[in-house]
């Protein structure tokens, strides 16, 4: 069930009981029931003030508490209940930092990528500390433009595997794509290959039973991540596996924009042509991938793969001096890795920011960063879509509701033709990049599951930076004149939703 149609029937239930409580009950039985609602509000409210939020996200269920009492609480506990979720990660099986840690090396820069990136040591080694997660060297990567390019790459891999396939993927759609996933891994397993497969619970709800059994029967481990027990809270569910990751015998690994669907690669009436990035990964860094892969999978079951047949490395050694990290965030982190990243590395630009993402819900910190760049003398551009994805026109809107003040600072904004563009990549002056799983917006900086891999002096940030400056000829550029003569009921309808970005 969407989203929207959910709140709309508690909404159609909260008017219901209303008038049933106005005309079931006494005077002084209803003015009992609004005084233990109040109580319960207050409850809830200091529940609100008492959490680890960001004081906009506070505010905004607070406000929504005060004006609809009862259905507050429902939407708060549905959508915003973080002290829920925070309970079940601290209790979820982890494997150690140190364990992992244990797996790396100190990482030894090479001279000339000292030399090349000496403006940038401050960026490295921020990120250094933020994470656990090393610089690999003896790595090659290759950009993988839109669904079709990825497919045939990831289908040639998969039937190449001769000792384990892991897959894990936010959504698979059934279709084309999805029949020819299920017979290559059948396939496979049927001649010895372990095939390891993890689908988000929410991501996968529409995976018929029969495509699951096609799976096991083979031999495939199929699991779920974070199952979500009541069906009707199931599309509205926080806190998702928003991960997209193949590795195949230690040797290629794969993440980006792109999950399993026909609309994928461009065969969806709706969409038309997909716009979207991938990116598959040979050598060291492929064990980094593992790691995540390997790490969720532990969560979900408790099995440790932390051994020598899932960490051994094939080096690529003519890539000895462009580095590639591979970085993974979440709610179960410290802190909010990636957008601290994105944040550093913007103040950090000297002559180019380029960003292209599907959704671009910004909080004021990352607004503030992109406007001094801006008023600087960085040029920054920004790609965002042609068109709403589909059943998500409010944060469409959300979106829009942000140009006015970025366009006002000299930034750059372009509308992808009248397609939807789902890559999501950061390109910093074209010597760091990244290009993953997490969008620009507030559920892939505090509420999902991301992985996204950075990219220093990489051959690949050159084929971006040519598929970005491809994108902006198909585009639109939004000048700020033009945007502020828009209707003011288009303004009205940006910032009522921009209001709910919290929940978007």
């Amino acid at each position: 069930m969407k989203r929207s149609y959910q709140v709309a029937l508690i909404m159609l239930g909260y008017i219901g009981l209303i008038f049933y409580l106005v005309s079931s009950f006494s005077f002084f039985e209803f003015s009992g029931m609004i005084v233990s609602l109040f109580f319960l509000n207050l409850v809830f409210a200091f529940q609100i003030m008492a959490s680890r939020s960001k004081n906009e996200n506070k505010i905004f269920w607070l406000l929504i508490i005060l004006f609809i009492p009862l259905a507050g609480i429902i939407f708060y506990t549905m959508f915003g209940a973080n002290y829920l979720h925070t309970r079940r990660f601290k209790n979820m099986p982890k494997i150690e930092e140190d364990e992992l840690a244990s797996h790396f090396g100190k990482t030894n820069y090479p001279l000339y990528f000292r030399y090349r990136l000496r403006d940038e040591l401050d960026f490295i080694r921020f990120v250094d500390k933020l994470t656990l997660d090393p610089i690999h060297f003896g790595s090659r990567t290759e950009i993988l433009t839109n669904g079709d390019v990825k497919f045939k790459k990831l289908f040639e891999v998969l039937e190449s595997a001769t000792d384990y396939i892991h897959i894990e993927y936010f959504i698979i759609h059934e279709g084309e794509i999805a029949d020819k996933l299920l017979e290559v891994l059948v396939n496979k397993a049927n001649e010895g290959v372990k095939v390891r497969v993890l689908f988000d619970d929410v991501g996968a709800i529409d995976l018929s039973r029969s495509y699951k059994q096609k799976l096991t029967e083979a031999g495939v481990e199929l699991k779920f991540y974070s199952p979500v027990s009541f069906r009707i809270f199931r599309s509205a569910a926080n806190y998702r596996n928003h991960r997209k990751i193949v590795v195949v015998d230690g040797k290629y690994g794969f993440t980006g924009g792109i999950n399993i669907g026909d609309e994928y690669n461009h065969m969806d009436d709706y969409y038309g042509f997909w716009r979207d990035t991938h990116i598959m990964i040979e050598g060291n860094a492929v064990k980094s991938l593992n790691i995540v892969f390997i790490s969720d999978w532990y969560n979900v079951t408790s099995e440790n793969l932390l051994e020598e047949r899932y960490l051994k490395v094939q080096p690529v050694t003519y890539q000895k001096n462009s580095g590639v990290q591979v970085i993974k965030d979440g709610p179960d982190t410290k802190g909010s890795i990636i957008k601290d990243i994105y944040f550093k590395a913007i103040m950090e630009a000297k002559s180019n920011i380029r960003i292209a993402t599907p959704y671009l819900i910004l909080e004021d910190d990352i607004i503030k960063a992109l406007k001094v760049a801006a008023l600087s003398g960085v040029n920054v551009e920004i790609l965002v879509p042609g068109k709403p994805d589909r059943g998500k026109n409010l944060v469409y809107l959300a979106t829009q509701s942000y140009f006015e003040r970025l366009l006002e600072a000299g930034c750059k904004l372009y509308t992808y033709s009248d397609s939807f563009m789902h890559s999501k990549f950061v390109i910093i002056d074209d010597k760091i990049a990244s290009i993953g799983t997490a969008n620009l917006d507030f559920r892939s900086f505090h509420i999902n599951f991301e992985v996204t891999t950075l990219l220093y002096l990489d051959p690949s940030i050159k084929h971006l930076v040519a598929d970005f400056e491809k994108d902006l000829e198909k585009s639109k550029l939004i000048s700020y004149e033009e945007w502020l003569q828009r209707d003011y009921y288009r303004r009205w309808f940006e910032a009522y939703a921009k209001l709910f970005s919290p929940m978007l």
